[in-house]
């Protein structure tokens, strides 16, 4: 199959606190991107008119055979959401909600990433998100239960990561600490 963009839109790449690229996210049959404006072109066409530009320097793209979560954080008052890859690189992205809505930007990459012919089964609770990559024979659905997905195994991944969220935003354990137990959790 052959890749094809899905859609884009408006987005914010946070790699710290004080350091963000404006940019666009844009999603594929085969992955998830952003891409950076130019900072030259944000500061010569100002706030209001640099949103009609796409980004489009990538700055970090990640195929669906990688993805292995989507977690919701805090960034100020509003919320980004952490992609992490197979190997526990970990990319926040906030998404401009009043155009495209950070809720479809989550079903779309769900669907992008469970119609791409890799056998990459997405368990959803709440905002956050288990990419789990089903092995040969199995399959996406379980006829059993009227097509519903199980989500017994994810579900429990998913309250684990949360319990070590919340240590980790009560200060009861370091980043380092957050990382190692969230990396175990996933694998």
């Amino acid at each position: 199959m052959e890749e094809q963009q899905l859609r884009d839109g408006g987005a914010v790449y946070i790699k710290s606190l004080f350091s963000i690229n404006q940019g666009t996210a844009y999603l594929t049959t085969k992955r998830f991107m952003f891409g950076k404006r130019s900072g030259l072109f944000n500061a010569v066409t100002g706030p209001l008119f640099m949103h009609l530009k796409k980004g489009g320097k990538v700055v970090f793209e990640m195929e669906f055979t990688n993805l292995k979560s989507i977690v919701k954080g805090k960034h100020g008052l509003g919320s980004k959401y952490i992609f992490t890859n197979s190997i526990g690189e970990e990319y926040a992205v906030q998404f401009n909600s009043f155009k495209d809505g950070q809720e479809s930007w989550l079903n779309a990459i769900c669907q992008a990433a469970e119609k791409s012919g890799n056998n990459i089964k997405p368990i959803r609770s709440g905002d956050n998100i288990v990419f789990e990559t089903l092995k040969a024979g199995e399959s996406n659905t379980n006829e059993e239960n009227g097509g519903e997905r199980p989500q017994v195994m994810a579900g429990d991944k998913l309250q684990k990561l949360k319990e070590v969220k919340d240590l980790l935003d009560s200060g009861v354990i370091t980043q380092i600490e957050f990382d190692k137990l969230k990396a175990e959790i996933i694998n």
